[in-house]
Protein backbone atom coordinates (compact mmCIF):
# COMPACT_ATOMS: atom_id res chain seq x y z
CA UNK A 1 0.00 0.00 0.00
CA UNK A 2 1.44 3.39 -0.79
CA UNK A 3 0.95 6.72 0.66
CA UNK A 4 0.93 9.66 -0.90
CA UNK A 5 1.98 12.71 0.86
CA UNK A 6 0.91 16.30 -0.29
CA UNK A 7 3.65 18.92 0.34
CA UNK A 8 2.24 22.67 0.19
CA UNK A 9 4.08 24.90 -2.57
CA UNK A 10 5.41 27.55 -0.11
CA UNK A 11 4.17 30.94 -1.30
CA UNK A 12 0.45 29.61 -0.84
CA UNK A 13 1.73 28.25 2.52
CA UNK A 14 2.83 31.62 3.28
CA UNK A 15 -0.60 33.23 2.60
CA UNK A 16 -2.42 30.26 4.41
CA UNK A 17 -0.26 31.16 7.31
CA UNK A 18 -0.80 34.92 6.95
CA UNK A 19 -4.66 34.60 6.96
CA UNK A 20 -4.32 32.41 9.58
CA UNK A 21 -2.50 35.04 12.01
CA UNK A 22 -5.46 37.75 10.56
CA UNK A 23 -8.64 35.59 11.33
CA UNK A 24 -6.61 34.70 15.13
CA UNK A 25 -6.17 38.16 16.04
CA UNK A 26 -9.93 39.10 14.49
CA UNK A 27 -10.90 36.02 17.05
CA UNK A 28 -8.73 37.26 19.94
CA UNK A 29 -10.40 40.96 19.61
CA UNK A 30 -13.80 39.53 19.62
CA UNK A 31 -12.72 37.81 22.71
CA UNK A 32 -11.79 40.86 23.86
CA UNK A 33 -14.67 42.41 22.66
CA UNK A 34 -16.59 39.85 24.40
CA UNK A 35 -15.13 40.18 27.87
CA UNK A 36 -15.70 44.26 27.60
CA UNK A 37 -19.38 43.60 26.63
CA UNK A 38 -19.74 40.81 29.69
CA UNK A 39 -18.06 43.90 31.89
CA UNK A 40 -20.28 45.53 31.35
CA UNK A 41 -23.62 43.81 31.27
CA UNK A 42 -22.26 42.39 34.95
CA UNK A 43 -21.78 46.21 35.58
CA UNK A 44 -25.57 47.21 34.50
CA UNK A 45 -26.53 44.60 36.84
CA UNK A 46 -25.51 47.20 39.56
CA UNK A 47 -26.41 46.63 43.17
CA UNK A 48 -26.74 49.64 45.19
CA UNK A 49 -26.39 50.96 48.83
CA UNK A 50 -28.07 52.93 51.04
CA UNK A 51 -26.22 55.21 53.59
CA UNK A 52 -27.84 57.41 56.21
CA UNK A 53 -27.91 58.82 60.00
CA UNK A 54 -30.28 58.02 63.12
CA UNK A 55 -31.23 60.47 65.35
CA UNK A 56 -33.09 60.69 68.48
CA UNK A 57 -36.41 63.27 67.08
CA UNK A 58 -36.37 65.17 70.21
CA UNK A 59 -32.97 65.95 71.03
CA UNK A 60 -31.14 65.58 67.92
CA UNK A 61 -28.34 63.53 69.44
CA UNK A 62 -27.27 60.82 67.26
CA UNK A 63 -28.30 57.59 68.02
CA UNK A 64 -25.19 54.46 68.49
CA UNK A 65 -25.58 50.88 68.04
CA UNK A 66 -29.79 50.94 65.92
CA UNK A 67 -30.22 47.82 64.44
CA UNK A 68 -31.17 48.60 60.48
CA UNK A 69 -32.04 46.38 58.06
CA UNK A 70 -33.70 45.73 55.11
CA UNK A 71 -37.06 43.41 56.05
CA UNK A 72 -36.35 39.81 54.30
CA UNK A 73 -32.91 39.84 53.49
CA UNK A 74 -29.67 39.38 54.79
CA UNK A 75 -28.68 42.94 54.67
CA UNK A 76 -28.23 45.32 57.19
CA UNK A 77 -26.11 47.48 59.17
CA UNK A 78 -25.08 49.24 62.78
CA UNK A 79 -24.98 52.73 62.96
CA UNK A 80 -21.57 53.73 64.09
CA UNK A 81 -21.03 56.56 67.57
CA UNK A 82 -22.21 59.48 65.05
CA UNK A 83 -24.82 57.30 64.08
CA UNK A 84 -24.40 56.91 60.55
CA UNK A 85 -24.81 53.56 58.85
CA UNK A 86 -24.37 52.24 55.42
CA UNK A 87 -25.91 49.37 53.91
CA UNK A 88 -23.82 48.05 50.17
CA UNK A 89 -24.68 45.55 47.47
CA UNK A 90 -28.25 46.12 47.40
CA UNK A 91 -29.89 44.01 44.39
CA UNK A 92 -32.50 46.32 42.94
CA UNK A 93 -35.81 46.54 43.99
CA UNK A 94 -38.34 47.66 46.45
CA UNK A 95 -37.44 46.99 50.63
CA UNK A 96 -38.79 47.65 53.75
CA UNK A 97 -36.10 49.62 55.63
CA UNK A 98 -36.34 49.11 59.35
CA UNK A 99 -34.62 50.83 62.63
CA UNK A 100 -35.10 49.20 65.65
CA UNK A 101 -33.46 50.82 69.11
CA UNK A 102 -34.46 49.34 72.31
CA UNK A 103 -36.12 52.48 74.22
CA UNK A 104 -37.27 54.13 70.14
CA UNK A 105 -40.40 53.24 68.89
CA UNK A 106 -39.95 50.89 65.23
CA UNK A 107 -39.42 52.63 62.06
CA UNK A 108 -40.14 51.40 59.07
CA UNK A 109 -38.85 53.19 55.79
CA UNK A 110 -39.86 52.70 51.82
CA UNK A 111 -37.33 52.20 50.11
CA UNK A 112 -37.10 51.80 45.83
CA UNK A 113 -34.12 51.32 44.58
CA UNK A 114 -34.44 51.80 40.67
CA UNK A 115 -31.88 53.46 38.12
CA UNK A 116 -30.35 55.72 40.60
CA UNK A 117 -28.96 56.03 43.83
CA UNK A 118 -30.47 57.49 46.85
CA UNK A 119 -29.48 60.74 48.39
CA UNK A 120 -28.44 59.98 52.24
CA UNK A 121 -31.42 59.20 54.66
CA UNK A 122 -32.42 61.38 57.84
CA UNK A 123 -33.67 59.02 60.10
CA UNK A 124 -35.81 60.79 63.39
CA UNK A 125 -36.38 58.43 66.19
CA UNK A 126 -39.28 58.86 68.72
CA UNK A 127 -39.15 57.61 72.08
CA UNK A 128 -41.51 54.55 72.45
CA UNK A 129 -44.52 55.03 73.78
CA UNK A 130 -45.22 52.51 76.79
CA UNK A 131 -48.52 50.62 76.13
CA UNK A 132 -51.49 50.24 77.91
CA UNK A 133 -53.27 47.75 79.03
CA UNK A 134 -54.28 44.72 76.97
CA UNK A 135 -57.99 44.32 76.08
CA UNK A 136 -57.73 41.35 74.47
CA UNK A 137 -58.35 37.82 77.04
CA UNK A 138 -54.85 35.41 76.39
CA UNK A 139 -54.95 31.65 77.03
CA UNK A 140 -53.35 31.47 79.87
CA UNK A 141 -53.54 28.02 80.90
CA UNK A 142 -50.51 26.23 80.13
CA UNK A 143 -51.99 23.46 78.51
CA UNK A 144 -54.32 25.63 76.09
CA UNK A 145 -50.95 27.82 75.63
CA UNK A 146 -48.51 24.37 74.73
CA UNK A 147 -51.91 23.38 72.34
CA UNK A 148 -51.75 26.52 70.98
CA UNK A 149 -47.75 26.92 70.39
CA UNK A 150 -48.00 23.23 68.64
CA UNK A 151 -50.79 24.86 66.24
CA UNK A 152 -48.72 27.82 65.49
CA UNK A 153 -45.58 26.16 64.94
CA UNK A 154 -47.18 23.64 62.59
CA UNK A 155 -48.82 26.62 60.42
CA UNK A 156 -45.64 28.97 60.81
CA UNK A 157 -43.03 27.23 61.05
CA UNK A 158 -44.53 24.24 58.20
CA UNK A 159 -44.36 20.59 57.61
CA UNK A 160 -41.90 20.19 55.17
CA UNK A 161 -38.22 18.88 54.72
CA UNK A 162 -36.72 21.67 55.88
CA UNK A 163 -38.96 22.45 58.82
CA UNK A 164 -38.06 19.05 60.55
CA UNK A 165 -34.41 21.17 60.72
CA UNK A 166 -35.83 24.49 61.82
CA UNK A 167 -36.96 25.49 65.23
CA UNK A 168 -38.45 28.58 67.10
CA UNK A 169 -35.99 29.60 69.55
CA UNK A 170 -37.87 31.49 71.99
CA UNK A 171 -41.26 29.94 71.75
CA UNK A 172 -42.00 31.92 75.62
CA UNK A 173 -42.12 35.16 74.08
CA UNK A 174 -45.57 34.08 72.36
CA UNK A 175 -48.79 34.72 73.52
CA UNK A 176 -51.98 33.50 72.25
CA UNK A 177 -55.79 34.05 71.94
CA UNK A 178 -58.91 32.88 70.54
CA UNK A 179 -61.95 34.65 68.99
CA UNK A 180 -65.40 33.44 69.44
CA UNK A 181 -65.19 31.89 66.27
CA UNK A 182 -62.39 29.98 67.40
CA UNK A 183 -59.81 32.22 65.08
CA UNK A 184 -56.47 31.29 67.18
CA UNK A 185 -54.03 34.27 67.08
CA UNK A 186 -50.27 35.07 68.30
CA UNK A 187 -48.26 37.79 69.11
CA UNK A 188 -45.31 38.79 70.75
CA UNK A 189 -43.76 41.99 71.93
CA UNK A 190 -40.18 40.82 71.25
CA UNK A 191 -38.28 39.72 68.14
CA UNK A 192 -38.83 35.84 67.34
CA UNK A 193 -35.90 33.65 66.76
CA UNK A 194 -35.55 30.80 63.97
CA UNK A 195 -33.15 28.85 63.35
CA UNK A 196 -32.97 27.05 60.04
CA UNK A 197 -30.23 24.67 60.11
CA UNK A 198 -31.77 22.74 57.02
CA UNK A 199 -31.09 25.77 54.79
CA UNK A 200 -28.22 27.56 57.42
CA UNK A 201 -29.92 30.69 58.07
CA UNK A 202 -30.29 32.49 61.61
CA UNK A 203 -33.77 34.46 61.40
CA UNK A 204 -34.98 37.29 63.77
CA UNK A 205 -39.13 37.88 62.82
CA UNK A 206 -41.45 40.87 64.00
CA UNK A 207 -44.61 39.31 64.04
CA UNK A 208 -47.27 42.02 63.10
CA UNK A 209 -50.09 39.51 62.98
CA UNK A 210 -51.05 35.50 62.84
CA UNK A 211 -54.49 34.46 62.78
CA UNK A 212 -55.60 30.78 61.80
CA UNK A 213 -58.95 28.83 61.49
CA UNK A 214 -59.89 26.04 59.93
CA UNK A 215 -56.56 25.55 57.74
CA UNK A 216 -56.88 29.40 56.73
CA UNK A 217 -53.40 31.21 58.19
CA UNK A 218 -52.77 34.96 57.84
CA UNK A 219 -49.53 36.46 58.79
CA UNK A 220 -47.54 39.39 58.48
CA UNK A 221 -43.46 39.53 59.39
CA UNK A 222 -40.71 41.07 58.82
CA UNK A 223 -37.97 38.81 58.90
CA UNK A 224 -34.29 39.01 58.85
CA UNK A 225 -31.95 36.38 57.65
CA UNK A 226 -27.89 35.74 58.86
CA UNK A 227 -26.42 33.43 57.62
CA UNK A 228 -24.63 30.67 59.65
CA UNK A 229 -21.31 29.26 59.47
CA UNK A 230 -19.82 26.26 60.03
CA UNK A 231 -16.26 24.53 60.16
CA UNK A 232 -17.49 21.14 58.04
CA UNK A 233 -17.16 21.77 54.23
CA UNK A 234 -19.73 19.41 54.21
CA UNK A 235 -22.39 21.28 55.79
CA UNK A 236 -21.74 24.54 54.15
CA UNK A 237 -21.97 22.54 50.70
CA UNK A 238 -25.42 20.77 52.56
CA UNK A 239 -27.19 24.15 52.47
CA UNK A 240 -26.14 25.40 49.04
CA UNK A 241 -27.78 22.37 48.08
CA UNK A 242 -31.08 22.62 49.74
CA UNK A 243 -31.17 25.80 49.34
CA UNK A 244 -30.86 25.54 45.42
CA UNK A 245 -33.34 22.66 45.61
CA UNK A 246 -35.80 24.92 47.72
CA UNK A 247 -36.20 27.53 45.28
CA UNK A 248 -36.35 25.57 41.99
CA UNK A 249 -40.25 25.14 41.58
CA UNK A 250 -41.37 27.45 44.18
CA UNK A 251 -42.87 30.82 43.52
CA UNK A 252 -39.78 33.29 43.17
CA UNK A 253 -38.62 30.88 40.28
CA UNK A 254 -41.51 30.79 38.71
CA UNK A 255 -41.50 34.89 38.92
CA UNK A 256 -37.80 35.16 37.94
CA UNK A 257 -38.52 32.76 35.00
CA UNK A 258 -41.13 35.38 33.56
CA UNK A 259 -39.11 38.75 34.51
CA UNK A 260 -36.35 37.33 32.40
CA UNK A 261 -38.38 36.40 29.67
CA UNK A 262 -37.06 32.66 29.93
CA UNK A 263 -41.07 31.07 29.39
CA UNK A 264 -40.35 29.38 27.00
CA UNK A 265 -37.37 27.19 28.95
CA UNK A 266 -40.41 24.61 29.52
CA UNK A 267 -40.09 24.71 33.02
CA UNK A 268 -43.35 25.66 34.12
CA UNK A 269 -46.71 25.25 32.28
CA UNK A 270 -49.73 27.52 32.57
CA UNK A 271 -52.82 27.01 31.98
CA UNK A 272 -55.84 29.73 33.29
CA UNK A 273 -58.40 28.57 35.98
CA UNK A 274 -61.61 29.63 36.85
CA UNK A 275 -63.61 28.31 40.25
CA UNK A 276 -65.86 25.55 39.61
CA UNK A 277 -69.67 26.51 40.53
CA UNK A 278 -70.44 23.51 41.99
CA UNK A 279 -67.28 21.96 44.31
CA UNK A 280 -65.53 25.46 44.93
CA UNK A 281 -62.66 23.62 43.58
CA UNK A 282 -60.02 25.98 41.13
CA UNK A 283 -59.88 24.19 37.83
CA UNK A 284 -57.92 24.83 34.49
CA UNK A 285 -59.08 25.51 30.77
CA UNK A 286 -56.72 22.58 29.84
CA UNK A 287 -54.95 25.05 27.49
CA UNK A 288 -51.69 25.40 28.33
CA UNK A 289 -49.98 29.13 27.65
CA UNK A 290 -47.81 28.26 24.66
CA UNK A 291 -46.89 32.20 23.58
CA UNK A 292 -42.88 33.24 23.96
CA UNK A 293 -44.19 36.13 26.42
CA UNK A 294 -47.71 35.78 28.27
CA UNK A 295 -50.15 38.45 27.45
CA UNK A 296 -50.36 38.75 31.27
CA UNK A 297 -46.74 39.53 31.51
CA UNK A 298 -45.85 43.31 30.34
CA UNK A 299 -42.49 45.40 29.88
CA UNK A 300 -41.47 48.31 32.14
CA UNK A 301 -39.12 50.90 31.37
CA UNK A 302 -35.94 48.96 33.67
CA UNK A 303 -35.66 46.06 31.82
CA UNK A 304 -35.17 44.24 35.08
CA UNK A 305 -38.94 44.46 35.59
CA UNK A 306 -42.23 43.37 34.27
CA UNK A 307 -45.30 43.89 35.25
CA UNK A 308 -48.23 41.23 35.56
CA UNK A 309 -51.69 40.99 35.65
CA UNK A 310 -54.60 38.50 35.04
CA UNK A 311 -57.90 37.60 36.00
CA UNK A 312 -59.56 34.92 38.13
CA UNK A 313 -56.60 32.55 37.87
CA UNK A 314 -53.32 30.98 36.81
CA UNK A 315 -52.79 27.28 36.98
CA UNK A 316 -48.72 26.42 37.33
CA UNK A 317 -47.07 23.21 36.90
CA UNK A 318 -43.27 23.03 37.77
CA UNK A 319 -42.43 19.88 35.10
CA UNK A 320 -38.99 19.55 36.78
CA UNK A 321 -40.29 18.11 39.41
CA UNK A 322 -37.88 15.88 40.71
CA UNK A 323 -35.61 18.88 41.57
CA UNK A 324 -38.11 20.10 44.25
CA UNK A 325 -37.42 19.96 47.59
CA UNK A 326 -39.86 17.53 49.89
CA UNK A 327 -43.07 16.15 48.46
CA UNK A 328 -46.07 18.66 47.25
CA UNK A 329 -49.67 17.93 45.79
CA UNK A 330 -50.62 17.65 42.17
CA UNK A 331 -53.46 18.94 40.99
CA UNK A 332 -56.56 18.64 38.40
CA UNK A 333 -54.04 18.25 35.68
CA UNK A 334 -52.66 15.36 37.35
CA UNK A 335 -49.18 14.92 36.21
CA UNK A 336 -47.08 17.51 38.17
CA UNK A 337 -46.77 19.40 41.07
CA UNK A 338 -49.24 22.38 40.66
CA UNK A 339 -49.42 25.46 41.95
CA UNK A 340 -52.96 27.96 41.94
CA UNK A 341 -52.19 31.99 41.65
CA UNK A 342 -54.84 34.58 42.18
CA UNK A 343 -54.25 38.20 41.64
CA UNK A 344 -55.45 40.41 44.79
CA UNK A 345 -54.58 43.74 43.48
CA UNK A 346 -54.99 45.21 40.25
CA UNK A 347 -51.75 45.04 38.85
CA UNK A 348 -48.12 43.88 40.45
CA UNK A 349 -44.49 44.44 39.59
CA UNK A 350 -41.85 41.70 39.53
CA UNK A 351 -38.32 41.47 39.33
CA UNK A 352 -35.65 39.12 37.52
CA UNK A 353 -35.03 38.26 41.37
CA UNK A 354 -38.53 36.71 41.79
CA UNK A 355 -39.48 39.21 44.23
CA UNK A 356 -43.01 40.81 43.58
CA UNK A 357 -44.22 44.46 44.77
CA UNK A 358 -46.86 44.98 46.60
CA UNK A 359 -45.89 42.15 48.88
CA UNK A 360 -49.76 40.82 48.71
CA UNK A 361 -50.13 40.83 45.48
CA UNK A 362 -51.09 37.07 45.04
CA UNK A 363 -52.84 34.50 46.89
CA UNK A 364 -51.29 31.45 46.62
CA UNK A 365 -53.49 27.56 46.56
CA UNK A 366 -51.67 24.34 45.78
CA UNK A 367 -47.90 23.20 46.10
CA UNK A 368 -47.10 26.99 47.08
CA UNK A 369 -49.08 27.26 49.86
CA UNK A 370 -47.32 24.63 51.73
CA UNK A 371 -44.85 26.69 51.32
CA UNK A 372 -43.77 28.48 55.50
CA UNK A 373 -40.90 29.93 56.40
CA UNK A 374 -38.32 27.20 56.87
CA UNK A 375 -38.88 27.40 53.16
CA UNK A 376 -38.39 31.12 53.30
CA UNK A 377 -35.24 32.43 51.18
CA UNK A 378 -34.14 35.72 51.65
CA UNK A 379 -35.00 38.24 49.16
CA UNK A 380 -31.35 38.83 48.34
CA UNK A 381 -31.00 35.21 47.24
CA UNK A 382 -29.30 34.20 43.77
CA UNK A 383 -29.16 30.96 43.19
CA UNK A 384 -26.10 31.87 40.41
CA UNK A 385 -24.05 32.92 43.37
CA UNK A 386 -24.58 30.51 46.26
Amino acid sequence: MTHRICRPTWPYAKMAVRRACRRGARFLLYRIAFLVLAILTSAAAESFEIRGRVVDAETNAPVPVVNVFLANTTLGAATDEQGFFTIRRIPLGSYDLFINHIGYALRVVRIDLFGKQRQPLDIRLDPAVLQGERIEVTVRDRIHWRRSLETFEREFIGTSRNAKSCRLINPQSLEFSEDRDGTLRASSDSVLIVLNESLGYRIEIILKSFSYQEKDMNYLIYPRFEELDHADPAVRTRWIRNRNETWEGSLRHFLSVLARDQFRSGLFEVYYGYLHPETGQIRSYGIPVKSKRPSFVQDEPIPELKRIRFDAFLVVLYKDYTKMHGSVPHGDLGRFPTSYLEMKVPTATINIHGNVQPYNAFKVYGAWAAHRIADLLPLDYDPGQD
